[in-house]
């Protein structure tokens, strides 16, 4: 039983020195692979571009911002929503980067906009929203009102001792 242990002894030893050896001589080019990697990487970024500010401006002014400093732009017409019927026709709604993002100069940001027709939806989404609001209010107080006529037909109803003075 002791071979055994002496081989697997011995055996790690060499291990351990030939890793050694590898690792020495290994790290110092995959250091160096990692550095140009990340200084490429570094050297890329200086050439990004920030992104501007667009959220709220109108599409056309938002698109020649992009466009004038060196971005591509897309436009999309948002879906109606209740909050969007304030808003002015062609106003930017969102936007796919933030504002001051640094981006690649291939970057097309994508805006999200608002129609006339986007906002005469969305009016008519907030109207019918308060009509039912209306309606079930309406209902809420027809309900109390008969609540309280029942209420009041069945006290009505309730014979009233008024000789029992004791």
């Amino acid at each position: 039983m002791p071979v055994p242990v002496v081989v697997i002894t011995i055996g790690k030893a060499i291990g351990a020195a030939a890793l050694t050896v590898a690792t020495t001589k290994i790290l110092p080019i995959v250091i160096d692979k990692l550095s140009d990697k990340v200084d490429d990487a570094h050297e890329m970024k200086k050439n990004w571009i920030k992104v501007p500010h667009v959220i709220s401006a109108n599409l056309s002014d938002a698109q020649n911002a992009i466009t004038a400093i060196g971005l591509n732009s897309l436009a999309i017409e948002e879906n109606a929503k209740i909050v969007y019927r304030k808003l002015k026709a062609n106003t930017v709604v969102a936007s796919t980067h933030k504002p001051d993002t640094k981006v690649d100069p291939t970057t097309t940001i994508t805006l999200h906009y608002v129609s006339q027709e986007t906002i005469d939806e969305s009016q008519q989404m907030f109207d019918a929203h308060e009509a039912l609001k209306r309606q079930h209010k309406e209902e809420r107080q027809e309900k109390i009102a008969n609540i309280k006529r029942r209420t009041k037909e069945k006290l009505s109803k309730i014979p009233i001792n008024k000789g029992s003075g004791k």
